[in-house]
Formats: C-alpha cells, sequence, structure tokens
C-alpha cells in the first residue's frame, strides 16, 4: 500500500512538472554532418619554401598541416578548419592555400604531404623516420566536414 501511494505521489509531481523539468538543454550546435566521400589528392616537395595563398601564413614547408581549396571558390576562406577522416584515422587542417581553377572538377581539397604520408596513414606504414616519403599517396574514400 505504501510502495503504491509512493509511485502515485512521484507520478502526480512529475506530471506536475513544467515540461522542460529534466530534459537535458538544447545544444548550441550539433556536431556537423561528414560529407564526402572524395578523392583526396596531396602536394610535396616541388612547393616547399614557396609561399602560401593565404594572408598571414608562412611559406610551405614538409609539416604543414594544411589543405588547399580551388581558386575562385567562395566556399571556404582562409584560416577555416576542416576535419578530414580517412577509416579510423582524422584530422583537423586549416584552408591555408588555392589550387589552380582549372584543376580536375573531382578535387575538393588538396592536403599537405604531413597529411598525405604521415597522419592519414595506418600506424603500420607511417614513416619511422621524419622527412621519408613512404605510403604517400592520394586517398580515396575520405570524409570531411568544416570544423570550428
Amino acid at each position: 500500500m505504501k510502495a503504491a501511494l509512493r509511485v502515485a505521489l512521484v507520478t502526480a509531481v512529475m506530471l506536475a512538472a513544467p515540461a522542460s523539468y529534466g530534459a537535458l538543454p538544447p545544444t548550441a550546435s550539433a556536431a556537423p554532418r561528414w560529407n564526402g566521400p572524395i578523392r583526396l589528392p596531396w602536394y610535396g616537395s616541388d612547393y616547399y619554401g614557396k609561399p602560401v595563398a593565404c594572408p598571414g601564413e608562412n611559406k610551405y614547408t614538409r609539416w604543414d598541416i594544411l589543405v588547399a581549396v580551388r581558386a575562385g571558390s567562395d566556399q571556404f576562406k582562409c584560416g577555416d578548419r576542416i576535419e578530414l577522416k580517412w577509416g579510423k584515422q582524422r584530422v583537423i587542417a586549416r584552408v591555408a592555400d588555392r589550387f589552380a581553377s582549372n584543376a580536375p572538377s573531382w578535387v575538393m581539397f588538396d592536403a599537405s604531404a604531413r597529411i598525405a604520408c604521415n597522419l592519414l596513414n595506418p600506424p603500420n606504414l607511417r614513416p619511422e623516420k621524419p622527412g621519408r616519403y613512404q605510403h604517400c599517396f592520394t586517398r580515396d574514400g575520405v570524409k570531411w566536414r568544416r570544423v570550428p
């Protein structure tokens, strides 16, 4: 009897409470959806030491974590952060360069050498010595999203 009374009392309190009572607050923004998959090419040693297109950036080096976007595109701006995912590997890169607008239409981003050679590689394929090029290649099946 006491248990039934207790259940009835708790139920009455819950029904009388405002609708938002106990609800989780709405999130400011949900995590962005993954886009793709895309093919992700990369650019390497031919561009080392050359300036990048975005103002305030230094010259391109082997160790930069950046992506280039199509020149003339207004979809991405300098400094935007893009998360790339290939299999279980993820990396966040900043937009810091542009590539020619006459590049093949399937090219959305051009990844830096550090992304293609070191960061989007399974652990058993990562170069054991810095600066070595092993398993640097265009990645198929890469997903991407813009992150704050």
